[in-house]
């Protein structure tokens, strides 16, 4: 059982160790996190995962199931500054989501 605590410990210790550093590396590098990031993918674990992984990182998630939904979103969200993006899904597509994306002067900067 004391073994189990003190590892429990360690544990704690060294993510917070890990956290101190990313954050003075990012103040030592002038990188500023990104701080919305919308997911578009039809799976939904893969989509989940992504989302926990970026919210743990401090990022604020939108999702999406496919590129028409990703439109949708893009309009109806402010400050969205990545896209990660499937390629193959259904409804609409990676590639017809970027075209549509290009098309529009309000998103193509995104």
């Amino acid at each position: 059982m004391r073994q189990r605590v003190l590892r429990l410990l360690a544990c704690g210790l060294a993510s917070r160790r890990r956290e101190r550093r990313r954050r003075e590396g990012r103040r030592m590098t002038g990188i500023a996190p990104v701080k919305r990031v919308l997911i578009v993918e039809d799976d939904q674990d893969v989509r989940g995962a992504l989302a926990a992984f970026l919210e743990g990182e401090g990022h604020s998630v939108v999702e999406a199931a496919h590129g028409a939904e990703a439109l949708t979103r893009l309009h109806d969200s402010d400050g969205i500054c990545l896209i990660v993006l499937d390629l193959w899904m259904p409804v609409m597509d990676g590639w017809e989501f970027r075209a549509a994306q290009r098309k529009d002067p309000t998103l193509a900067a995104v």
